[in-house]
This record gives structure tokens, sequence and C-alpha cells, in this order.
């Protein structure tokens, strides 16, 4: 009986432990390593079907082991979402090993209702633990999305920014191609929180998120990238571009038509519109951070307001006229 106890516990274990790797610690690995773990545990389990006595036919078993391994790692994120899915398959998965056990015992009663039992109790704690561990993630990658996204625009925040123009830079600086940084505000934006309330001002905020995408995937260049960087500053990036100030022109006056296109009605039913204020720079061969061409884009930005608002400044010119 003894024999028979410890049979039991090592035959729980061996399948609890492969469905385990299979199931769950494998989804963690990259390709390479996937593979290594899948070949590693496919011999292991080749050894243990060869090596049970009485088991003839244990090669379409252990066929039939690979199979549900493959399934296992296939489709482990549907199968394990819900719990009545998850659990009928570990059962599945565990029907192999208990009947190739239970030939090779010749059916010797080693006290079968309790592996079965202790199957489906291991099952069940590791479907608590991988319940878990989803959760933990679910909520770790949320936090990580907050800390990123802008809550109210959707767009990146300051600190994407600031990671982006620093690995854009960096590029930069390696290819010897220049980059293009925008970065404007909303003219009197304090008016209109003052005038139509604050509510009204983030409809404004989210409609000129929604616009200022719009106009970035329609610039014609690959990997355009808009943030809101401040209250109602918002900047856009565009990598690898030809220096050229007729087209730093055309794209910031077409940034501020668009926006400057927005219409709003108040809760009172008063129309009313916005204007930007815009400034440009590339970056430079020259340039000792990546901070150089932020600075100036945004003094170009200031030097905008201070030319009356609701134009743009571009390589340090302000254009009263196109």
């Amino acid at each position: 009986m003894m024999m028979f106890s410890t049979n039991n516990i090592l035959h729980c274990l061996l399948v609890g432990q492969s469905f385990f790797l299979v199931f769950h610690f494998n989804c963690k690995f990259k390709c390479n390593q996937k593979r290594l773990v899948w070949l590693s545990l496919a011999t292991t389990l080749l050894v243990w079907y060869w090596w049970l006595p009485h088991a003839p036919l244990w090669a379409g078993f252990y066929l039939a082991t690979l199979i549900l391994m493959w399934v296992a790692q296939r489709y482990a994120k549907p199968i394990g979402h819900i719990w009545w899915c998850y659990l009928p398959f570990a059962v599945l998965f565990a029907a192999p090993f208990m009947i190739i056990n239970y030939l090779s015992l010749r059916g010797i009663d080693v006290g079968w209702l309790w592996e079965v039992g202790s199957c489906l109790v291991l099952a069940g704690l590791l479907w608590m633990v991988h319940f878990g561990v989803k959760r933990q993630r679910a909520k770790t990658a949320l936090l990580k999305s907050e800390a990123r996204i802008d809550e109210l625009t959707q767009l990146n925040n300051f600190r994407v920014f600031n990671e982006d123009l620093l690995t854009i830079y960096q590029q930069s600086q390696i290819s010897g191609t220049p980059f293009a940084l925008y970065t404007f505000d909303i003219d009197h934006f304090k008016g209109i929180n003052d005038r139509y309330g604050h509510l009204m001002g983030n409809q404004v905020l989210e409609a000129v998120a929604t616009r200022m995408e719009v106009v970035a995937n329609h610039l014609g260049y690959p990997d355009v990238r808009c943030y809101r960087t401040g209250g109602e500053e918002f900047s856009l990036i565009i990598p690898q571009i030809v220096p050229s100030i007729k087209q730093a022109e055309k794209i910031a006056w077409r940034i501020h038509d668009e926006l400057g296109a927005l219409h709003f009605v108040s809760e009172a039913g008063q129309p009313f519109q916005i204007t930007v204020s815009l400034g440009e720079d590339r970056s430079r061969s020259d340039d000792q951070n990546y901070l150089d061409v932020y600075n100036r884009a945004d003094q170009y930005l200031y030097n905008s307001k201070r030319a009356g608002r609701n134009t743009v400044t571009i390589n340090g010119q302000t254009l009263t006229q196109r």
C-alpha cells in the first residue's frame, strides 16, 4: 500500500508539473525558450511512458499527451480565460496519464478516486494561481497605462514624450537624419474655462486631441507621434524628415487651420471656435542633448504668443502671412 500511495503522489505531481509548465510557466518565455521547455518536457515524458511496465500501447498515449501539450500552449489564453473551460481541459490533459497508469497497474486499486480527486484539487489550485496572476498583471498593465496615457485626451503624456524624444534624438544622432518637433497650445484657454466652464474646456481638449491625431495620420510621414505635454499644450514629433522650411510651414499651417476649424457650442447655446499658437524646429547636428530642440520649439511657441497669438513660428521666424 505504501508503494501504491507513493505512486499516486508521484503521478499527481507529474501531471500537475507537466500542466503547469506547458500552460502557465511557458507563457512567460520567449519563443526559443518555449521550444526548449517543450522539448525538455516531451523528452521527460517519453522516458516515463516508455518506462511504464505492462503498457504496450504507451506510444499512442504519449502522442495524445503531446497533442494536448500543443493545444495547451497554443490556446492557453482562451482556455484559461474562464474556469469552466480551464478545469475540463485540465481533466482531459490528465486523462492519458491516468489511463496508461491504470493499464500499467493492470487495474489494481491504488485509490483511483483519491488520485482523480487530487488531480481536480490540483487543477483548481492552479486555476486560482492563474486567475490571481492574470488579475495582478491586468492591474499592473492598467497602472502602467495610466502612468503613460493622459486620461482625458488618451494621448501620450509628458513622461512618454520625454522618453520618445530622447530615443528619437539618439537615433537621429546615429543616422544623421533630423526630426521635427511641433508644439502648440490653445490661445486664451483659461478664458474658455472661465466663460464656458471646465466641462466645456475638457471637451475642447478632447476635440483638439482627436483632430490632432487625424492630422498626424494624414501628413504622409510614418510613425508621427502626438502628446499632451501640459494643461493646454500639445506636441507632435515627426521622425526622419527631409529638412525643408516650406514643408515645415505647410505642416504648421495645416495643424493651425485644422484646429481653428473646430466648432463648439456651450451649454448656453453660444457657438465659439479656438485658435492656437505654434512653434516648430528640427534637430540639429550641433545639439548638445535631446532637450535642445524642445527648448527651441517651446521658445518659438512663445514667440507666436508675443506676436499676438493665432500664428506660427518656424525655425525662429514668426509668420504673419502665408
